[in-house]
């Protein structure tokens, strides 16, 4: 009779109701966390991306920052006046992110391009160079999460990296 009695009583034990609730708060936190780990994730790889086309920029902008120090093609050069155009209508396509190793569907492409040279002059003289102006131009295609969780689109991004570099006859 005793036993009896003591399983009735309620204390310290859980009901049905308790439990579910309990069940349903480890569920929320279990997908507030995953969302807010996807999105960090999602938000650090834009970032690495951001992080290495600079890379690419500054690289591409130093390369021809040596190319006008030392070997900038002289006034009477025949090909001078194509390299002081830029290559905006003729990119070069470097990988910014290869993805998965497995595959190369994946990856992200970036193309690179240097815009038009500008020379920048001395005023009170305004045939002597100081400097020339090189802009880099870096352009990338990158995936945004939109809506729904397994839907991305594509977003262009562009980074414009300017420099400066005097000949070395300056």
């Amino acid at each position: 009779m005793h036993t009896k009695k003591r399983w009735c009583n309620d204390d310290g034990s859980l009901d049905l109701i308790q439990l579910v609730i309990g069940m349903l708060i480890v569920a929320i936190a279990a997908v507030g966390s995953y969302q807010a780990l996807f999105f960090g994730t999602t938000q650090l790889d834009a970032e690495m991306r951001y992080r290495k086309a600079i890379s690419l920029a500054r690289s591409y902008a130093e390369y021809w920052q040596g190319r006008v120090h030392i070997d900038f093609p002289q006034f009477d050069d025949p090909r001078r006046p194509q390299v002081i155009a830029g290559n905006l209508t003729n990119r070069i396509e470097v990988i910014l992110d290869k993805r998965d190793p497995s595959t190369t569907e994946d990856d992200i492409w970036a193309t690179i391009a240097y815009d038009r040279l500008i020379p920048v002059l001395r005023e009170s003289n305004q045939a002597e160079i100081l400097y020339w102006r090189i802009k880099v131009v870096i352009r990338w295609d990158e995936p945004t999460l939109q809506g729904d969780v397994g839907r991305f689109s594509n977003s262009w991004r562009e980074i414009d990296f300017v420099a400066g570099m005097a000949h070395a006859s300056a």
